[in-house]
């Protein structure tokens, strides 16, 4: 039986689909996008920002020193100045997180590259890994396994697998996925064949 159970877990990872999806989940282009869409934001807002310090310090060095109201007028003026270069260190810390969070994601977004060559590697060497790691991935990978009562004609024990991340079949997402009981849909234990038939689970179809 946990030949069965294995063989399904390889094929599913040998679905493109599935591979994808969890590519997806760990870094996307629509995240990167969204993040730098932030950063442009708040780049042209301290932009303007810094336009208006500017024309500040201009008032401030027009200002005539013999004017009686001279000292009332820096004051305030010097206080809509400091309001700005608050407002634009806000702003570089800001930018700054983002621009972490870019990194980060482009980061993450690289790595799905070595998520899929990992999943290769297991799937080639599932069948030679020690006992104790293929559980350790096994547990990582499933949520539950259905067995028949008892061993079909043909040797089918497994009836369905649900995994705790969604695949996908015929672009249709499902986390449920049954056995073909059909001859030599599922080879013996003792037998050299290697191909196994999945089909996605029908919403609310019985296991």
């Amino acid at each position: 039986m946990n030949e069965q159970v294995r063989r399904v877990v390889q094929e599913a990872l040998r679905n493109m689909d599935f591979t994808q999806d969890i590519m997806k989940s760990i870094g996307t282009d629509a995240n990167l996008d969204a993040l730098q869409a932030e950063s442009d934001t708040l780049v042209a807002t301290k932009k303007k920002e810094e336009r208006q310090k500017s024309k500040l310090l201009s008032k401030i060095m027009e200002l005539d020193a013999d004017d009686d109201l001279y000292d009332e007028m820096y004051d305030d003026l010097q206080g809509l100045l400091r309001q700005r270069m608050k407002r634009i260190a806000e702003l570089d810390s800001k930018i700054n997180q983002v621009n972490i969070a870019i990194q980060n994601a482009g980061s993450k977004a690289a790595t799905a590259e070595e998520v899929y060559a990992t999943m290769r590697i297991i799937v080639d060497m599932m069948d030679i890994m020690p006992e104790r790691d293929e559980q350790e991935i096994m547990h990582a990978l499933l949520d539950s396994v259905q067995i028949y009562p008892e061993r079909q004609s043909n040797g089918l024990w497994i009836k369905s697998v649900r995994f705790k991340v969604p695949l996908e079949f015929d672009g249709v997402s499902s986390q449920d996925v049954i056995i073909d009981n059909d001859d030599n849909s599922l080879p013996n234990e003792s037998s050299d064949e290697t191909v196994v038939l999945l089909t996605r689970q029908e919403t609310g179809a019985a296991v």
